[in-house]
């Protein structure tokens, strides 16, 4: 068994003495104005958390404290990020925090001067020029990632190896929250989304953002009053969550909880295997051996940076002259040098090996040095052709792609 602590950001510690620091929402008012009290909307911008000493140092002693305790890992609870109310009746998001501490934080740190003279008149500025709207959600965000990375740093220097996860919302996460799913990937590895909703497509988005972004490990919270434990296991681990967290066990049947548990797990480790390929974004890198790595290193990072979950890698394994010569060491050198770099950014590689396929550079010939060990037709006739032949974009007109016999040495190699 492992255990999790669970640690919410200690607002109330500081609004009990600078009620004035309480993050406030695109309309003007408190951002707990439509729920007094509530922990996760009576909080202070995390713009003025990252920046006031006392807060820092509460943090870092707080976080630090937890990890001395022999927990196996911390969950940051939601109340990191920017708060949000969702006005039903107008279908209208208030955002956070238009407070004047963090207005002019971001003109500082941006250099845009923001029009307006109170909450309303900001949030207006900004939300209505595009311009200055995609600044403030960047800036925003960075300010949540900073906030994440005192916490993380606290944890780390007491156990490098403790696993940090905060609790991630998932509805445009980016402008609603500040929650740049890529930016705390880096920072903690695992993210672990918070999914909430009836519908299998919103685990499926959620887990697959997460997984785009890069995570070593992909957390995704499920409800068990919301579908057949077995069915909600499978949903979620198709685009490749790697772990669930129960919630509501209070709307299960007390004699029944442990038999829906039982199912849940037992589906989702039966549908572990391989779930990855389900919604994988695949890029595709050609490397041959005789180029440097560095080059390898640069075109993988450039796929993954695009979004890519598998990168699907050549690195001549088809190639006579690779697999036959000095330059298959090379090639598998290739191989692990971008696996590394994958799995370090929760991606994977895939290696592209046609097995029996050879094809040979002009001025070579596997057919000719091994005619004994090519397939041949019903007629005798040898599976080799050349390029000019097949017409085929991956063979040039010099070219020779010869098909060896599973029975033959080849096969061994």
């Amino acid at each position: 068994m492992r255990v999790y602590a669970w640690v919410n950001i200690p607002h109330g510690a500081w609004l009990r003495d600078h009620p004035d620091w309480v993050a406030v929402l695109s309309s003007g008012e408190p951002a707990d104005a439509h729920a007094p009290g509530h922990y996760f909307y009576r909080v202070a911008s995390p713009a003025r958390v990252v920046r006031e000493e006392e807060c820092v140092s509460l943090l870092r002693e707080l976080f630090a404290e937890v990890a001395s305790l022999g927990f196996d890992g911390v969950d940051v609870n939601d109340n990191f990020q920017f708060p949000d109310w969702y006005v039903e009746e107008e279908d209208l998001t208030l955002y956070s925090s238009y407070d004047e501490f963090t207005v002019s934080a971001f003109e500082e740190d941006a250099g845009v001067d923001v029009p307006g003279s109170s909450p309303r008149e900001w949030a207006e500025a900004i939300e209505s020029d595009p311009g200055l709207w995609g600044a403030w959600v960047r800036w925003r965000a960075e300010q949540v990632t900073r906030l994440i990375e005192i916490v993380v740093e606290a944890v780390r220097e007491v156990d490098p190896d403790l696993e940090v996860r905060p609790h991630l919302l998932i509805w445009d996460p980016l402008e609603t929250y500040g929650l740049d799913y890529r930016a705390i990937a880096r920072l903690t590895g695992a993210l672990y989304v918070m999914v909430s909703s009836p519908h299998p497509e919103d685990y499926v988005r959620a887990v697959s953002a997460a997984r785009r972004a890069g995570a070593s490990k992909v957390v995704a919270s499920v409800y068990l009053s919301e579908a057949g434990p077995g069915e909600l296991a499978r949903v979620v681990r198709r685009p490749g969550a790697d772990e669930l967290f129960v919630y509501d066990f209070e709307l299960i049947e007390e004699e029944g909880l442990w038999d829906e548990i039982g199912q849940l797990v037992d589906a989702f480790l039966e549908s572990r295997e391989m779930g990855w390929i389900w919604s994988a974004s695949i890029a595709s890198v050609y490397f041959y051996p005789e180029e440097d790595l560095s080059e390898l290193e640069e075109a993988v990072s450039e796929v993954l940076d695009q979004g890519a979950s598998v990168v699907k890698l050549d690195v001549g394994l088809s190639n006579y002259e690779v697999l036959y010569g000095p330059l298959l060491d090379s090639a598998l050198e290739a191989v692990s040098r971008a696996s590394e770099l994958a799995r370090s950014r929760g991606a994977r590689v895939v290696v592209y090996l046609p097995a029996l396929e050879v094809i040979s550079p002009p001025g070579s010939s596997f057919y000719r040095d091994h005619p004994e060990w090519v397939q041949r037709s019903l007629d005798c006739r040898p599976l080799v052709a050349s390029g000019g032949e097949l017409g085929v974009p991956w063979l040039e007109e010099g070219e020779e792609d010869a098909w060896a016999s599973p029975l033959s040495p080849h096969a061994d190699l």
